[in-house]
């Protein structure tokens, strides 16, 4: 079991690494002026979900740059929302618990979920803002062909294994490390560890 997750993670990284790759290249070949930076992080406080193999690999990534229990702590802190809807989430402005609130950086910026690699917006930052006052029409780059084909390579990568299981980022990744601990293969198992880790 563990080669098999780590063949997964293996095969699964170039296909997750591609997505920033397809998103910059759209940019540049359709001539398309982003708004979106470093440092601005307001589309961090959007509630996405992932899947499970993108959350072992940053989990990887986090514990080798020594960050892994300071996101962990977060991750677990999160999990007292658990119960709000995802527009009260985007209006709390929760941070997803990979983000360094100091910098507003990514902590995971090379390894990071596919969604968030393909995110970009053509409109001013303040529209990204829940809270924001202004009519400014929100315009978001559709990457939504890209960010499907991708997830189609991915699930033949890992089929219907339980690492193909899609959860918010910080269950995600809570997950990811109880499975990938105890060597969880099926769905069966999947429920019980849930519910026994309570996550």
């Amino acid at each position: 079991m563990k080669y098999e997750i780590k063949s997964f993670m293996h095969k699964s990284l170039p296909v997750i690494q591609e997505a920033s790759i397809k998103g910059r290249n759209k940019l540049i070949d359709e001539k398309i002026k982003t708004t979106c930076k470093a440092g601005c992080s307001s589309c961090c406080s959007r509630p996405i979900n992932i899947t499970l193999i993108e959350a072992a690999i940053i989990m990887n990534l986090l514990k080798r740059k020594g960050l892994w229990e300071r996101v962990r702590a977060k991750a677990s802190e999160l999990q007292e929302f658990d119960t709000i809807d995802r527009f009260t989430w985007f209006r709390m402005k929760i941070m997803c618990p990979v983000l360094d609130t100091d910098t507003n950086l990514c902590l995971a910026y090379e390894n990071r979920p596919m969604e968030c690699a393909l995110h970009y917006v053509t409109s001013p930052a303040k529209s990204c803002d829940p809270w924001g006052t202004s009519v400014i029409e929100y315009k978001k780059v559709d990457n939504d062909s890209f960010y499907h084909e991708l997830v189609t390579r991915l699930t033949s990568i890992v089929g219907d294994s339980i690492w193909v299981f899609e959860a918010p980022v910080y269950k995600a990744l809570l997950l990811a490390e109880v499975f990938k601990s105890k060597e969880i293969a099926d769905q069966d198992t999947l429920i019980q560890a849930m519910s026994k880790e309570r996550i």
